[in-house]
């Protein structure tokens, strides 16, 4: 009897992992309309974040075009669908231009797909965050495709942002990326999870 129980909730589990993982990497459609985007500055994304120091942040770099950082943008997504209307969670996404196709007006096509109260985003044309990011966590281009956590407390003091408590990325090794944090859906929620006890 326990062995079928041990295996049951292991088989639960493995369903869980695969339903939250296939519900990031199937293609999704804007939910609205596209949504108009400050522009990035350091000032205020600086106040921003320490304006919400007692809460779990998530700060993503994304390019509104890659696949990937669409996949991406959906993980951040559930995170915040995990614990809806939960104030103890910000959310911070700085669109880049990082391809050809990458646009202030695709930004904002990109950043419709997902709006919440708890969620600032801003558009970064001179990738100026992603360069500040980048040289943060050790990597040798502009940052983006990354996602940052940071536990309630963390504070931004000065220009260079803190070192995330945690942080996941999909990057090449290239970079300087460690390729043991590309990023996995299951291990983010698990994080946060983690930050908000």
């Amino acid at each position: 009897m326990r062995v079928e129980i041990r295996s049951v909730r292991k088989n639960a589990n493995t369903l869980l992992a695969v339903v939250i993982t296939a519900s990031v990497l199937l293609p999704c459609r804007a939910s609205s309309a596209p949504i108009a985007l400050a522009s990035y500055r350091l000032n205020d994304l600086r106040a921003e974040f320490n304006r919400a120091s007692e809460k779990v942040r998530i700060v993503a770099l994304l390019s509104p075009t890659c696949g990937g950082c669409q996949r991406g943008q959906r993980v951040v997504q559930s995170v915040f669908s995990k614990y809806p209307d939960d104030p103890r969670i910000r959310g911070f996404v700085v669109w880049l231009p990082m391809l050809r196709s990458d646009s202030e007006q695709a930004a904002e096509m990109q950043a419709g797909a997902f709006v919440d109260g708890r969620l600032l985003q801003r558009w970064d044309g001179d990738r100026a965050a992603g360069n500040l990011i980048a040289k943060r966590l050790g990597l040798n281009r502009t940052a983006w495709d990354v996602y940052l956590l940071y536990a309630p407390g963390v504070k931004w003091i000065g220009d260079q942002p803190p070192m995330p408590t945690f942080w996941m990325h999909q990057l090449y090794p290239d970079t300087g990326a460690d390729q043991r944090f590309c990023l996995n859906p299951t291990v983010l929620l698990g994080k946060v999870a983690d930050l908000l006890r």
